[in-house]
């Protein structure tokens, strides 16, 4: 029998696997590398179910995440299309807005490498990242992503097709020994971080981090320019 071994570090460490958008934010998948295991259930967006936008037309919440930024900070959703149907759905008849805890709405605008999915084809799904700028809220529990389609019988010209709301017990983060499902490339990949070492050289410190991926699509999945960066508790972001 194997005794489980454990090491802890001071101080506590995410793993941001990001891509570029415009206004040089981020959208990010934060894992953790150093945070206790904890017996307190976590909530997972499954849950949440889908909303309808049509009839065999259905949209998931696959994530959602906050990346701080200096001129206020990004959050970012994946939304996960469905369609059902025999011919294709354009994403132009719908859109979506966040609800801060404070109140405070905002649409969503796709990152830039998905800006260019204007349509969902027949008998298949395709996920959308957006990111919208939060200002200085720092959680995503209690915010809303509610979802739109243009309704020209409206006063506003839009209805409300239903909503997300991200639960208390939610968490970005996934524990020490944990994996995270995310969207990469339209691809679902399973994301653990294996391994933490800090390393003291010269007078300085660096921080050794192993992070494994796992594609469990059915194409190969290319590397379209991520990046990876270490958080500390503190907020301060390192780029590896």
């Amino acid at each position: 029998m194997h005794k489980r071994r454990e090491t802890y570090v001071a101080v506590l460490l995410l793993v941001i696997l990001s891509q570029s958008i415009a206004y040089r934010a981020y959208a990010a998948s934060p894992i953790s590398a150093a945070s206790k295991s904890t017996t307190t259930e976590v909530f997972t967006l499954d849950k949440l179910g889908s909303i309808a936008l049509q009839s065999n037309v259905s949209v998931k919440l696959m994530d959602i995440s906050i990346l701080a930024q200096p001129s206020g900070n990004i959050l970012t959703y994946t939304l996960r299309y469905s369609n059902g149907s025999g011919s294709n759905v354009s994403l132009v008849d719908y859109f979506s807005k966040v609800t801060t805890t404070g109140g405070t709405v905002v649409q969503g605008s796709p990152i830039t490498s998905d800006a260019t999915k204007k349509s969902v084809p027949a008998m298949s799904s395709l996920s959308v990242t957006y990111y919208v700028n939060i200002g200085k809220a720092t959680k995503v529990n209690g915010a809303k992503v509610s979802i739109f389609g243009w309704d020209f019988n409206s006063a506003d010209y839009q209805k409300r097709l239903g909503v997300f709301t991200v639960p208390a017990n939610y968490s970005m983060v996934a524990a020490k020994g944990q994996s995270k499902n995310i969207m990469m490339n339209d691809l679902p990949v399973t994301t653990k971080a294996e391994s933490l070492q800090m390393i003291k050289l010269n007078g300085k410190v660096y921080m050794r981090v192993g992070v494994s991926l796992a594609n469990s699509g059915t194409k190969v999945l290319s590397d379209p320019g991520y990046k990876a960066y270490l958080t500390s508790a503190g907020g301060t972001v390192f780029e590896l």
